[in-house]
């Protein structure tokens, strides 16, 4: 089964089987990773990078997907693939002679989805090729909020909202309104992306995002991006990632709130 995802931003690592190269890996990013495999293969006349070219064949082996925009994963495919120039990784010990540079790569992965600003992101740790998991699997446990799956995933071209097809039906410039108010403020809500909404069945809570966040984060004032909190309305537990993926743009929201605003720290500059 293929696991299809919207907005798709990842930083994948791959593997070479060629007896020659074997044991060689890659890292890089994608937006769409069936296709990037594809050109890694092929090689640089079909688009892959001149460092995997003539060198393969290659397998995908995992990939860590969910970052808010291109920027957020291009900076963490640099930190993967330079662990000790990062200032966030100075505490990475370095590769051992004994070591392979598949599984120090794992290792260094461990330590990012731990530290600053990568620790509070609602990625998700995809194995595509389980095959190299199973002997790995005490190795590379991602925190708690970030879900660990295994599959081929695909990207998902962005879904139009109900004000784009609006639009498109009435030919009319405007987006249509939604007549709900924050259940945080209470202030109007100006329309469907305007707001969060509760993933729980039954439960109709939306909420600003800047509002849902500063309450989630009123134990943890310092940081910018909540790991979990109460909804308002319903009173169960939900996990801000799983708030995240049911609407996409918003961090980029988020990246520009000013420090005046709340307690806000943009992590995701840091």
């Amino acid at each position: 089964m293929v696991v299809e995802v919207e907005g798709f931003f990842g930083v994948y690592l791959l593997y070479c089987t060629n007896p020659k190269y074997k044991g060689r890996i890659y890292i890089g990013f994608t937006v769409n990773p069936e296709r990037r495999i594809q050109q890694h293969n092929g090689g640089k006349q079909k688009g892959g990078a001149w460092k995997t070219s003539g060198r393969g064949p290659w397998d995908m082996v995992l990939i860590v997907h969910g970052f808010p925009n291109d920027i957020a994963a291009l900076r963490f495919e640099w930190a993967w693939q330079h662990p000790h120039v990062s200032r966030r990784l100075t505490h990475v010990p370095r590769k051992t002679k004994k070591q392979s540079s598949f599984d120090f790569h794992l290792m260094v992965l461990y330590h990012m989805l731990r530290v600053a600003p990568w620790k509070r992101l609602p990625l998700t740790l995809r194995w595509i090729r389980q095959e190299y998991h199973r002997a790995l699997l005490p190795l590379l446990q991602p925190p708690l909020h970030m879900p660990l799956a295994y599959g081929q995933v695909r990207a998902k071209p962005i879904a139009k909202t109900q004000g784009e097809k609006g639009q498109e039906e009435e030919g009319s410039g405007q987006l249509q309104s939604v007549c709900q108010r924050c259940r945080v403020c209470y202030s109007k809500l100006q329309g469907p992306d305007d707001a969060l909404r509760c993933v729980h069945p039954g439960c109709s809570m939306a909420a600003h995002i800047f509002c849902l966040a500063k309450l989630f984060l009123q134990s943890e004032p310092e940081h910018l991006i909540p790991l979990e909190g109460v909804c308002p309305s319903c009173g169960n537990s939900v996990l801000w990632g799983d708030l995240i993926r049911h609407k996409k743009g918003c961090y980029g929201d988020l990246e520009e709130i000013s420090p005046t605003q709340g307690h806000w720290v943009d992590e995701l500059h840091g």
